[in-house]
C-alpha cells in the first residue's frame, strides 16, 4: 500500500520571532513537528531520569530548527547550554511556529496542543499533591 504525500510531515519551514540575549529580534525556521519527535518529547519530559526529561525541550527544538536553507540547526546539547530567557524565546517561537502552521491550514491554533500538558516548563513540579494532607501542609 502506499500513502498518498498529504500523509506524511511537509519539509516547508515556518518563521517566528525569537528575541536573543543583546534584545535583538530574529526570525527563526522551524520544521513541522513530526509524529517521532512529538512521541519522544512526551516519553522524555515524563521521564524519571532528571537529566532526560530536563532535555525534552533542546531535543524537541533541535528536532524542528533550522537554517533558512533548511540546513540543520543547533543540536540539542548546544541549545541546552543557552541562557534560560534565550532558549524559552526560542521554545516559545517553535510553539509559535506549530500555531502559524494549525492557523494557515484552517485548525485551530492553540499553542502547543499537539505536545501534550506538559508542554510549560519542561520541568517537573517537585511538589506532591495536597491531597490527604492537613492545613498546615502535613500527612494527618
Amino acid at each position: 500500500m502506499r500513502l498518498p504525500a498529504d500523509c506524511f510531515t511537509p519539509t516547508d519551514l515556518v518563521s517566528a520571532p525569537a528575541t536573543l540575549a543583546d534584545g535583538q529580534t530574529v526570525e527563526l525556521h522551524f520544521l513541522p513537528l513530526t509524529f517521532a519527535a512529538r512521541e519522544a518529547y512526551r516519553r522524555h519530559i515524563k521521564s524519571e531520569d532528571e537529566t532526560e526529561s530536563n532535555m525534552a525541550k533542546p531535543r524537541l527544538v533541535a528536532s524542528m530548527l533550522r537554517d533558512v536553507d533548511g540546513s540543520d540547526g543547533p543540536d540539542y546539547l548546544t541549545l541546552s547550554k543557552l541562557k534560560p530567557e534565550v532558549f524559552d524565546s526560542i521554545f516559545e517561537a517553535a510553539l509559535e511556529s506549530l500555531a502559524r502552521r494549525k492557523k494557515a491550514a484552517g485548525e485551530d491554533p492553540g499553542k502547543a496542543s499537539e505536545l501534550g500538558a506538559s508542554a510549560g516548563s519542561g520541568s517537573r513540579s517537585r511538589s506532591r499533591s495536597v491531597a490527604g494532607r492537613s492545613g498546615s501542609g502535613r500527612k494527618p
